[in-house]
């Protein structure tokens, strides 16, 4: 009986990721689950959802074309099927369809989430495909429909309490290089249109963070209003990789000095 139920929580476990983080790999899913799972467990807890129709396979042309990406069926009798194993609303598991040139940008996305979750539990994670379901991200973004595309991958709000203020840090995971033109708008619009605090550039090369930093250096953002008190730590830098490693969270500021991402945070 104790594994009947162990399979029944599994299943629902999966789900619960996949509907939080969108498409995700073999690898995401067992390095996210808790308790950790055996590779053969965690392959036929999948196939188990497969077989019901809940969880459907893709083949992308990523890992050296042999990736395999999971996500929740979203035809509409399928989701309430769903919905009714795992107490969800229908509305909830509703997502967008991801193209697969998006997915290895959205695993990461995800495996950050999963990562910051755990550092600030306190903190709400609202993902971009999330935000219009979100009264605080759209608060805290001062952004019309037609800016959806400056919205960042992430937004961590840390709730008022009191000893302190809300306080809103939007990250971006930045792993193909962006226009000058890109960088600037979205870049003045963080410092000048938005409740953001602070925000962090995860990316996959040096160069692209070069490019970022060179923006970010020109007189007119350094001078802002709103941010110009504290320009040198309203942006950090990090290597999006090092998501697979035990010192994600040493970042650098604008001046190049090393931070400590919870430190600075609470500052």
């Amino acid at each position: 009986m104790a594994e009947v139920i162990k399979k029944y929580m599994r299943g629902k476990q999966i789900i619960q990721l996949l509907k939080l983080h969108g498409p995700l790999s073999y690898r995401a899913l067992k390095r996210m689950i808790e308790p950790a799972m055996t590779k053969g467990k965690l392959l036929r807890a999948l196939q188990r959802l497969q077989k019901k129709n809940y969880v459907e396979r893709r083949f992308e042309r990523v890992f050296a074309g042999k990736g395999v990406f999971y996500n929740l069926c979203q035809q509409e009798d399928v989701l309430k099927e769903i919905a009714e194993f795992t107490g969800l609303g229908v509305d909830e598991l509703k997502q967008p369809h991801f193209r697969h040139r998006e997915l290895l940008h959205s695993e990461c996305c995800a495996l950050w989430v999963h990562v910051l979750m755990k550092m600030f539990p306190e903190a709400e994670i609202v993902r971009d495909f999330d935000f219009q379901n979100s009264k605080g991200a759209e608060k805290i973004m001062l952004a019309s429909a037609q800016e959806l595309y400056l919205y960042p991958d992430l937004l961590l709000i840390f709730p008022e309490s009191k000893t302190q203020k809300e306080v809103a840090i939007a990250v971006e995971i930045e792993r193909t290089p962006k226009t000058v033109r890109r960088l600037r708008q979205k870049l003045k619009k963080y410092a000048n249109g938005t409740h953001v605090d602070g925000v962090i550039y995860l990316c996959d090369t040096q160069h692209i963070t070069n490019s970022i930093f060179k923006v970010y250096s020109e007189k007119p953002l350094q001078d802002s209003k709103r941010v110009g008190h504290y320009s040198e730590n309203f942006l950090l830098f990090g290597d999006s990789l090092s998501i697979h490693t035990d010192r994600f969270y040493e970042l650098f500021n604008s001046r190049f000095k090393t931070v400590f991402l919870p430190d600075w945070i609470t500052y």
